[in-house]
């Protein structure tokens, strides 16, 4: 999957990702879905419930800001992993993972005092091993 994602924006491979993630809320949820049409954000209704997008093709997430990870009324986020032959997906609680950032953040500028190369940024990157235990698990919009 990946070799064909190459020659793609990151805008493209994030509404692609939009896209996979939607047809699989459907198919393990049997819920309404909607694509949301939003500027510099990728975002569905699932349910009646929002949904962050975020999509990558290597290594990790890339998420702009680690104060404000999500929209406020974001409900959920779905990690789309298109490394693979085939997209994996990682739904997760919101709230669960803004408290994470917000943990594995502060704990990191503990460790370094401020960013060494940019100290006004507020990029932050989002390992798989931060998901992992959300692989696949739709229920999250069952609750």
């Amino acid at each position: 999957m990946t070799s064909s994602l190459t020659k793609l924006s990151n805008d493209q491979v994030h509404a692609y990702a939009v896209y996979c993630a939607a047809a699989e809320a459907i198919r393990k949820t049997m819920l309404p879905v909607e694509v949301r049409s939003e500027p510099r954000r990728y975002r569905l209704k699932v349910g009646g419930r929002l949904v962050q997008v975020f999509g990558k093709r290597s290594d990790e997430w890339q998420l702009s800001d680690a104060l404000k990870p999500l929209a406020p009324d974001t409900d959920a986020v779905v990690f789309v992993d298109l490394e693979g032959e085939h997209p994996e997906f990682y739904p997760v609680p919101a709230d669960w993972f803004r408290h994470d950032v917000e943990r594995r953040y502060t704990e990191y500028l503990a460790r370094v005092g401020t960013r060494p190369k940019n100290p006004d940024s507020r990029h932050y990157a989002v390992p798989p091993s931060h998901v992992v235990r959300w692989w696949d698990k739709w229920d999250v919009f069952s609750g």
